[in-house]
């Protein structure tokens, strides 16, 4: 086989990993940042089964992004399409849900005997908080 025309190299010349383009949105229209705000995405392509990837990452995110996504109710919306190729326009997508968590923005609290008691905040969807439960331990 001429080594100009092995899969490798043709890979490697046309880049075909270059060809997808993934875009990232948040379903709900009260979250007040992008979704590529705290998620990278990596185009890839496994030219052993012809597969296309978009690959997501999550970044670090600030206390306010991980409050707001804590709370709120949405989907992270992927689309996919190929560029420069006979498929350009055509998108293929799908939701993938993001599951609320828990979000305090107090990192300690403080006990002592002047101050034997704390508030502590729990920040989360309805859902969740209504199901937690809140209770006092009383020291022997």
């Amino acid at each position: 086989m001429v080594p100009c025309c092995t899969v490798p190299f043709l890979v490697w010349k046309f880049k075909p990993e270059k060809s997808v383009s993934c875009h990232l949105s948040f379903t709900s229209d009260t979250i007040d940042f992008s979704a590529s705000d705290v998620f990278k995405t990596h185009t890839g392509f496994d030219s052993s089964i012809g597969l296309y990837t978009c690959s997501i990452t999550l970044q670090p995110m600030t206390d306010q992004q991980t409050r707001v996504l804590s709370v709120s109710m949405t989907n992270l919306l992927v689309k996919a399409d190929l560029v420069g190729t006979v498929f350009t326009g055509e998108q293929v997508g799908t939701r993938l849900p993001i599951e609320p968590g828990l979000y305090s923005d107090q990192a300690e609290l403080l006990l002592s005997n002047l101050h034997p008691s704390a508030e502590f905040t729990v920040y989360g969807p309805p859902t969740v908080l209504s199901n937690m439960e809140q209770f006092q331990l009383l020291s022997p």
